[in-house]
């Protein structure tokens, strides 16, 4: 049969349209969207099966002992699989050029985690560093807000929201 004869035959009247035939077109909607389901639930697993992660930095105060203002950096995996971090920095939002990276392993408090760390899903991982030697660094290259950064194992860097310091 020509697509000719196919547009040119005659619609079948409503009458004689049966109960089966409504019971079928409903079968069939329901399984198109049940494998749209299907699809979407797939590619959602599919997407987290990795490591997914996200860092970000919080203004805060350390609870025991003196009061001490600090910066907390935080890794988060978001995916199921693990992610090694070897390093992490702060990076200045202007200012100039060779402002490039501030490695602030040297004044982290105790409480922080180590280097490098291997972050599981769905887990974190935090450093601590006292709000002063962040200012300080501000102060000396002229800048108000820094970005947190991470070096993944797979060589990958990401980059956080910026924060206001000074």
């Amino acid at each position: 049969m020509t697509l000719l004869a196919i547009a040119a035959a005659p619609a079948v009247p409503a009458s004689e349209v049966g109960w089966t035939d409504i019971l079928t077109a409903m079968v069939a909607a329901a399984a198109l969207v049940l494998s749209i389901i299907g699809l979407v639930v797939q590619w959602l697993t599919w997407s987290r099966s990795g490591a997914v992660i996200a860092v970000e930095a919080s203004h805060g105060i350390l609870p025991a002992g003196p009061v001490t203002r600090i910066v907390t950096v935080t890794a988060l995996n978001k995916g199921r699989g693990p992610a090694q971090i070897t390093s992490w920095w702060l990076e200045p939002i202007g200012g100039p050029s060779e402002a490039k990276k501030w490695w602030m392993g040297n004044t982290v408090l105790r409480g922080s985690d180590d280097l490098p760390v291997l972050v599981d899903g769905e887990h974190r991982v935090s450093w601590l560093v006292p709000l002063e030697a962040v200012e300080s660094s501000c102060r000396q290259w002229k800048v108000a807000r820094v970005r947190p950064c991470l070096s993944l194992g797979s060589g990958r860097e990401v980059r956080g929201k910026p924060i206001k310091i000074v």
